[in-house]
């Protein structure tokens, strides 16, 4: 499985990367590292958050 950032969430990212790395040098890398980590586990594990039934 693959993904695909809409245009406008990825600007919204890379903002958010640039905010953190402004409080911090290095910080907004980190939070990076972290999207992609959590990107990885969803596209490895898309099933993972499916809501169960009731």
């Amino acid at each position: 499985m693959n993904f695909v950032f809409h245009p406008e969430a990825e600007r919204e990212l890379d903002e958010a990367i640039d905010w953190y790395e402004l409080r911090a040098p290095g910080l907004g890398l980190n939070f990076a590292d972290e999207v992609q980590a959590a990107i990885g586990r969803a596209v490895a594990f898309p099933l993972a958050w499916q809501e169960l039934e009731r």
